[in-house]
């Protein structure tokens, strides 16, 4: 008898053949129901809104073929990280075995000790991402969900240290590069570096590069040599690390630039991804980062590591704004574009350029505790506070934007550790990966609903130093307009999730 289906498993990709499946019959679908999931934005298109597109897709190239002895085959072709839900689907459709061939080239591996003094739940994610098994035999490559703070790099050097092969670690920013760098030597490790204007790679160790320089490699132009060695560098790692992993799964554009790069690592059958905030997106974008990397090893959250002393206990104040926002909407309520526009007439007047909410952030600066930082969206809005800022209190914040150095990055960073500098002004450039514990206060001038956003900036100040128990986190109940309400209670329900203690003033 046929085998019913064949998956020749790789490193990125995996090619499978299913007997029996026709993808206009519909019976394709019914195989893989449970991994097609809607595409966010799918109900803005003209497709969808002229019914000839039901917002469904999933990561699978698919064909079709029908033989001379009349069967029906398809032939899909899918990231490997979707591999246990692939073969899970199969089972249960045929409820029969096929045949699994195991592409990825793996070699014999006894794994080393470490000498990364890890708390015990950092040893318990570890010791379970590298024993994970499945129908293939060892399967090296998970999400390890562990919150800002919780010490996701020393894992990372943890999982080096008892696999050593040929690594990247891959960040996006020049400022993480020196950060990663200093966490791996701080063990022992030599790494070299590929980013902000160097090329200094190591082998056969650990390289950290910018996610940015990989999709130059992958990219015709620039320097030959360069381009040459960087190629040769990916597909000789073995083993490759995604620090703030949740970026494999950002935006459809943005996500298929980071598949692209987990892609290109041919011969790389480790793959880690880490992140504060794993799998809080869209389903189709959740799939887009279990396919680069794998499903979730571990969970380890902020709660988590405030009970265990950790982290600091965050105290949530909740502002409330004065006023009353009126704006009128015009144009169709079916247009996207006159929604946007009402949407940042709403944002300019409501937050970025409000003056009584502005005040309250100026006043919350200039009491302190001190070190404190103010993360706003856009460099607008913190000119606007900067001119309230003046007009108070006859005084301006250090600002660090997107256009900083990672050189005058690190020094704001170094002058706030000191105690030099007590007052910084941000936008989304520190909203990830940058560890200040000393800071006792965070103001989170910006509104939003993300949920990923909102535990990626907290996580500034949630590390813990000498003397500091607590952290002072200033939010806004925007009440003075029904979407920025909203928008406030969804984050006010994320503090509630966290566990967080909130007060109202």
């Amino acid at each position: 008898m046929t085998p019913p289906y064949r998956m020749m498993v790789g490193n990125s990709w995996t090619d499978a053949e299913f007997q029996g499946v026709n993808v206009h019959s519909g019976s394709l679908a019914n195989l893989l129901n449970a991994l097609m999931v809607d595409v966010p934005g799918a109900k803005f298109t003209w497709d969808f809104k002229s019914g000839a597109w039901d917002g469904k897709a999933s990561l699978f190239i698919v064909e079709t073929e029908t033989t001379q002895q009349g069967l029906d085959w398809a032939y899909i072709k899918f990231p490997t990280g979707l591999f246990p839900l692939v073969f899970d689907a199969a089972k249960r459709w045929y409820r029969r075995s096929g045949i699994l061939v195991d592409n990825r080239w793996i070699p014999q591996v006894t794994l080393n000790p470490c000498t990364v003094p890890l708390r015990d739940y950092q040893f318990g994610a570890v010791s379970a991402a590298l024993q994970t098994n499945n129908e293939l035999g060892w399967w090296p490559r998970a999400v390890l969900h562990v919150a800002t703070g919780g010490g996701k790099t020393e894992m990372a050097v943890a999982i080096y240290q008892m696999h050593m092969v040929p690594t990247m670690f891959l960040v996006h920013r020049k400022d993480l590069l020196y950060q990663a760098k200093e966490r791996f030597e701080k063990y022992g490790i030599q790494v070299g570096i590929i980013g902000d204007g160097k090329f200094d790679p190591f082998q056969p160790g650990v390289t950290i590069s910018t996610m940015q320089s990989i999709i130059s490699a992958v990219k015709i132009g620039g320097d030959p040599t360069k381009h040459h060695l960087l190629q040769q560098l990916i597909m000789d790692t073995r083993q490759v690390f995604f620090d703030e992993a949740h970026l494999l799964a950002s935006t459809i554009d943005k996500g298929n630039t980071f598949v692209t790069i987990a892609s290109s690592f041919k011969n790389a059958y480790a793959r880690w991804g880490l992140t504060g905030t794993p799998f809080m997106r869209s389903a189709y974008d959740n799939m887009l980062l279990m396919g680069a990397t794998g499903e979730l090893a571990c969970s380890i959250t902020n709660e988590q590591l405030i009970e265990a002393g950790h982290l600091s206990q965050p105290t949530v104040i909740m502002r409330r704004v004065p006023g009353t926002l009126k704006l009128k909407f015009e144009g169709s309520y079916k247009s996207t574009k006159a929604g946007a526009k009402y949407w940042r007439d709403v944002e300019d007047k409501g937050i970025k350029f409000n003056d009584p909410r502005n005040e309250i952030i100026c006043q919350e600066v200039q009491k302190g505790p001190h070190p404190c930082l103010v993360l706003v969206k856009t460099i607008d809005q913190a000119n606007h506070i900067q001119l309230t800022m003046r007009r108070l209190f006859n005084s301006q914040l250090t600002l660090i934007t997107g256009d900083a150095t990672a050189f005058e990055r690190r020094n704001v960073v170094s002058r706030l550790r000191d105690g030099s500098l007590s007052m910084v002004m941000a936008t989304t450039i520190f909203d990830e990966g940058i560890d200040i514990p000393e800071l006792l206060k965070v103001i989170l001038a910006s509104g939003g609903k993300s949920q990923v956003k909102l535990l990626q900036r907290i996580g500034r100040g949630l590390r813990k130093a000498d003397g500091k128990s607590t952290v002072e986190i200033i939010d806004f109940s925007d009440t003075h307009h029904a979407m920025l309400k909203r928008h406030a209670d969804e984050r006010r329900a994320v503090w509630r999730e966290q566990g967080f203690t909130i007060l109202e003033q």
